[in-house]
């Protein structure tokens, strides 16, 4: 987890948001860090609906009236009861801020709380508890039970389609397919500010992924797709990966091309030991692995690459 400790997640989730609710944008306003006191108390995000009569597209979006406030957990969060209720408790102190010619009504508040994963363990205490918990869709479970407001929490591995990728995409875990939804969904953004939340969650999004695309860069069908969000994010390590792939592959060739001719030394077919071993040479191949191809020593392939060029 070393590696992965400075990554700021919840940039990347308010960006996430922006683009997930993109066609809804023109009937929100999404305040980050929403200050709910003089000490360090915030809430991740507050989406205030502009229209009341607004009807908002995207699923998630579903439960929400005037104010929604959103709270994100990164892969490495925890969630539980403790943080359920500090949650819950964001909201109450949220609605105590209206006053007389404006004061919030509860039924006018979300809550939403979104992590990589269902929280199975929460699920179970806030039964015993009282609670109930209703999946309405993949990923989307609804509490209900003794709490002033409408509150849900998304599972967003669970999410299904392209449509959910943005929110998808905030994982240590990206698969092939989140992969190529998001290089799909790249191709169809124009505006400025679209591109600009698309490179923050692709920031966080590569980084905390690493060791899964260097695994994914080997095969030939994601390779260029991965390179392309690569190179707009992370230009040097494209760059080192695409030398490194590079060298690869022509090692690759020249030990495939080094047994072949040590196969055809053996069987009389090569013009000589000497030409075999300049082939390998030439072709990247190090000295010490030329020799434990031939089965000769090190110092035997520095005899013969020493040889005047005429003789070569």
């Amino acid at each position: 987890m070393a590696d992965t400790d400075n990554i700021q997640w919840h940039p990347a989730f308010v960006a996430a948001m922006q683009l997930e609710f993109a066609e809804d944008r023109p009937f929100l306003e999404f305040i980050e860090e929403y200050s709910l006191s003089h000490a360090p108390l915030r809430i991740d995000l507050v989406v205030i609906k502009k229209k009341n009569h607004a009807v908002i597209q995207n699923v998630i979006g579903n439960i929400f009236r005037g104010h929604n406030l959103l709270e994100y957990k990164s892969p490495y969060d925890v969630l539980n009861l403790n943080v359920f209720f500090k949650v819950l408790g964001y909201a109450c102190l949220y609605k105590s801020f209206g006053d007389a010619d404006k004061e919030i009504d509860p039924r006018d508040v979300t809550i939403t709380i979104l992590r990589e994963s269902a929280p199975r363990k929460l699920f179970l205490d806030l039964e015993e508890l009282g609670y109930q918990i209703r999946q309405e869709q993949d990923g989307i479970y609804k509490i209900y039970g003794s709490i002033p407001f409408l509150m849900q929490i998304i599972a967003l591995k669970e999410l299904s389609g392209d449509g959910h990728i943005w929110l998808r995409a905030l994982t240590t875990t990206l698969s092939k397919e989140d992969v190529a939804g998001l290089s799909r969904k790249m191709e169809n953004l124009h505006s400025y500010y679209d591109k600009e939340f698309a490179k923050a969650v692709l920031d966080v999004s590569l980084r905390a992924n690493k060791q899964n695309i260097n695994e994914m860069l080997g095969d030939g069908v994601m390779y260029e797709a991965l390179m392309e969000l690569v190179e707009m994010m992370q230009p040097d390590w494209a760059r080192e990966t695409r030398k490194s792939i590079a060298k690869d592959v022509a090692e690759d060739m020249a030990e495939n091309m080094a047994k072949s001719c040590a196969e055809s030394l053996a069987k009389g077919h090569a013009a000589g030991r000497a030409e075999v071993i300049f082939r390998m040479y030439d072709s990247g191949m190090e000295i010490d692995r030329i020799a434990e191809i031939l089965k000769t020593t090190p110092d035997e392939i520095h005899t013969i690459l020493a040889q005047p060029a005429a003789s070569k």
